[in-house]
């Protein structure tokens, strides 16, 4: 995205993630599940 001069998304905050997951796949069993958050340094990437 970056590459084409496109806007980076606003991260979700824990509680829509969890809603959008629900919502998109309700045959999972999210009673159990594990919410993880990701962080990228898109300046250090790049470096690589």
């Amino acid at each position: 995205m970056e590459d084409n001069k496109e806007e980076l998304p606003i991260p979700s905050d824990q509680a829509s993630a969890l809603e959008k997951v629900k919502r998109d796949m309700e045959d999972i069993d999210f009673s159990k599940s594990i919410l993880t958050y990701v962080d990228v340094d898109f300046s250090e990437y790049r470096k690589n």
